[in-house]
């Protein structure tokens, strides 16, 4: 869950102690729109960067919903999570919510063991995929996470839009590859702005926890799943 590949304008940083949001406000705000009317019981964020989309997810998510962040120890985003902002991210949650953190890259089998733990049989009602930025990166973490997801819920994925300077990465690769093949709900654009960009999937309906959803997505596309792939080392 390293994000690779996506860089973020000089103009944009926020200090490293802010909590704050990668985000377009016009972008965020119609997603969160739908989410309130949604109310998903269980959110997953992979790729925490400094908080501001986590806290933003809590507000509009169900008064008892689970949500979980994951974040990559030592990223040149988030980079995990000290004690003081676990504490800040766990206080996030309002009236019954609770809000769990995994340390780990998303692209090791450890990490996702942790977060089944995590969801003790529940499905996921959205998953927001804001990490790793390469083609590769964006791709595994749709395979490995979306199969968790509930026949009708949601996939996410940030930066879908290309920079003409690289800061989005290759999300967009992947993006323009499933809306080829129609797979996808739709995009939230802001007009008149380079890069960014929210890009919603919703899941068909196939039985829960297989990969079957996943493969019927990439089909669409015409993307051969990774399934018979050798997996990739985990990196460093």
């Amino acid at each position: 869950m390293r994000r690779r590949g996506r860089q973020v304008p000089p103009s944009e940083g926020a200090p490293p102690a802010a909590v704050f949001a990668y985000q377009r406000p016009r972008e965020i705000l119609e997603l969160l729109i739908d989410l309130e009317a949604a109310r998903p019981r269980v959110i997953v964020e992979i790729g925490t960067a400094a908080g501001g989309t986590l806290l933003l997810l809590a507000r509009v998510a169900a008064p008892e919903a689970l949500l979980v962040s994951i974040d990559l120890r030592g990223g040149g985003y988030g980079g995990g999570y000290s004690p003081w902002r676990r504490r800040i991210y766990r206080s996030f949650a309002r009236a019954q919510q609770r809000i769990a953190l995994i340390d780990g890259d998303s692209h090791l089998p450890a990490t996702r063991e942790r977060l089944l733990r995590r969801l003790a049989g529940r499905q996921i009602d959205f998953l927001f995929i804001d990490g790793d930025h390469s083609y590769d990166g964006v791709r595994r973490d749709f395979e490995d996470y979306a199969p968790l997801v509930a026949p009708g819920g949601q996939v996410c994925l940030h930066d879908i839009r290309q920079h003409p300077l690289g800061y989005s990465g290759e999300v967009w690769r992947f993006w323009q590859e499933l809306e080829m093949g129609r797979a996808c709900t739709r995009a939230i654009l802001e007009p008149g702005v380079v890069g960014y960009g929210l890009g919603l999937i919703t899941m068909p309906e196939e039985p829960p926890g297989s990969d079957r959803a996943v493969r019927a997505v990439l089909a669409s596309a015409s993307l051969p799943s990774s399934a018979s792939r050798a997996a990739s080392p985990a990196r460093p």
